[in-house]
């Protein structure tokens, strides 16, 4: 399952990063991550404001979280990675402790009209899914989903990228309370009258959530 994210930075936060690193070289040559000591100050600045925000936290339920990595794509290159390694390290991940790789977060510096391709293609249990979402959005997916970046054709692609382990292990089970979140949003959103049709649905709803997230989670 791949959960959408939008707004998670602001547009001029975003090209401030990518002001910064436009000369920056990168860490492999080939490789798409950028690789100094700015640019993990900014990855870790990034970790801990994202997991700060309401609506990551509902959608990740990270328990621990990598710092962010800057990646650059420019013209010709793309990016394959077959599945992310099952557990980053303490120095790879920031922080002291490691990182169980539940779910990835790719999140878009950079405008989509600025390049050309440079979709994020994620193989799903329906087939493979193509994103190129607008600045600040972010995708987060399952790490142990097949996963590639089509080549870029023009221009350059930006983002950040971190790795997530969340307090629900399996990834049916991130699913099904995902799926319930959804909608007790949805029902928040509806006139007053429907609303209160609604409550005691709601509120059964809003009690299995919990329940199962108490069951669930690994802690």
């Amino acid at each position: 399952m791949i959960i959408r994210l939008t707004n998670l930075m602001k547009p001029d936060e975003a090209a401030k990063i990518v002001a910064s690193f436009e000369k920056e070289t990168h860490g492999t040559p080939g490789q798409p991550m950028l690789d100094s000591d700015a640019t993990r100050r900014v990855g870790a600045d990034m970790r801990k404001a994202v997991m700060q925000i309401g609506g990551f936290s509902v959608a990740a339920m990270p328990r621990r979280m990598s710092d962010f990595h800057i990646h650059r794509m420019d013209e010709g290159m793309s990016h394959a990675i077959p599945i992310d390694q099952a557990v980053m390290g303490a120095g790879d991940a920031g922080g002291d402790d490691p990182v169980r790789t539940d779910l990835r977060i790719t999140l878009f510096l950079n405008p989509p009209v600025e390049y050309g391709g440079g979709e994020l293609a994620v193989n799903v249990s329906t087939g493979i899914q193509k994103l190129k979402m607008n600045v600040g959005d972010a995708a987060i997916y399952p790490a142990n989903d097949y996963h590639f970046v089509e080549q870029i054709t023009r221009g350059a692609r930006w983002t950040a990228e971190a790795a997530i382990q969340s307090i629900i292990r399996e990834e049916e089970q991130r699913t099904a309370l995902t799926e319930i979140w959804s909608v007790m949003n949805w029902m928040q959103t509806v006139p007053q009258e429907t609303a209160d049709q609604l409550g005691p649905s709601y509120r059964a709803l809003k009690r299995a959530h919990s329940n199962l997230h108490r069951y669930w989670a690994d802690v």
